[in-house]
């Protein structure tokens, strides 16, 4: 029997029915022979005391603040997998059962999210990309939209809408990196490969030769702040920064096309509008 816990993080709440209906979504999946062990959300995120574990000082904790706590929690418990729903993500029936029978330890499924809005004669349209992506050779992402329908496909960066993640991706991430702080003191995470030796340094940053070099420090046996998986930088969502960490592990995340998901913004966003929006957008 898999052990999975469920992680349900995001800054914006959604009413007691919606989580009627991810909640009857997983007691249907037990049948399948999943155990879920904890529902772990941002305070106030559920609508009841059961099972449920609110973690967190404050709702408003950034979105990143509270992936790690939530990472932190489920590290210290017994379940084989973390999945992550955002409160605004609504899967489709028996989608973890789907996941689990993938064997890959990080896999997600589709949905996604609406942009700027276009003008098309006397048209208005709003702009639908899935949220997944494609790295390109200066560090950048770019969402991929040409991806084949009905397939398990490799991908360089996914959501965490709807991400099943096995315990032994943390552990690889952990074991292979190395936690470090900044003069400006956040923390943030180097694979040992790219360390070539233990001095340390303070001071301030400066470029050499198109190199910018950053004085490190350890953090202090006292610093009780969370293992920074993920985190919210230069303009990028936190999930960027997880999916890198993986691969710099060895661990490739994939993303299963068949599992279509809505996204709950004034309408929801799912693969009918993005297809709308392609044909607009094509002709």
């Amino acid at each position: 029997m898999s052990k999975v816990e469920v992680a349900a993080v995001c800054t914006v709440s959604q009413p007691p029915e919606y989580w009627t209906q991810i909640v009857g979504k997983l007691l249907k999946e037990q049948s399948s022979g999943i155990e879920f062990s904890a529902i772990r959300a941002v305070r106030s995120a559920m609508p009841d005391h059961g099972k449920n574990k609110a973690i967190g000082k404050d709702r408003a904790n950034r979105t990143d603040a509270n992936r790690n706590i939530v990472s932190k929690g489920f590290l210290a418990g017994d379940a084989d997998w973390l999945l992550w729903i955002d409160e605004d993500t609504v899967p489709p029936d028996m989608f973890v059962t789907k996941l689990l029978k993938l064997h890959k330890p990080f896999v997600g499924g589709l949905y996604f999210t609406p942009k700027e809005n276009h003008k098309f004669g006397n048209h208005e349209l709003k702009q639908v990309v899935p949220l997944m992506y494609k790295r390109m050779e200066n560090g950048l992402y770019n969402t991929f939209e040409d991806y084949p329908k009905g397939a398990l496909i490799p991908i360089d960066a996914i959501g965490m809408g709807c991400t099943l993640i096995h315990r032994s991706v943390f552990e690889d991430i952990m074991d292979q990196h190395v936690v470090f702080q900044r003069p400006n003191g956040s923390l943030f995470p180097v694979h040992k490969s790219k360390i070539k030796d233990d001095e340390l340094s303070t001071g301030e940053g400066y470029v050499e030769n198109g190199v910018y070099h950053m004085p490190v420090t350890k953090p202090s046996e006292t610093d009780d702040r969370d293992w920074p998986f993920f985190a919210m930088e230069y303009g990028r969502t936190e999930d960027l920064q997880f999916c890198e960490l993986a691969i710099a592990s060895g661990i490739q995340p994939y993303i299963d096309t068949t599992i279509v998901c809505d996204h709950l913004k004034t309408l929801p966003v799912n693969e009918n509008m993005w297809a709308i929006w392609r044909d607009y957008a094509g002709s």
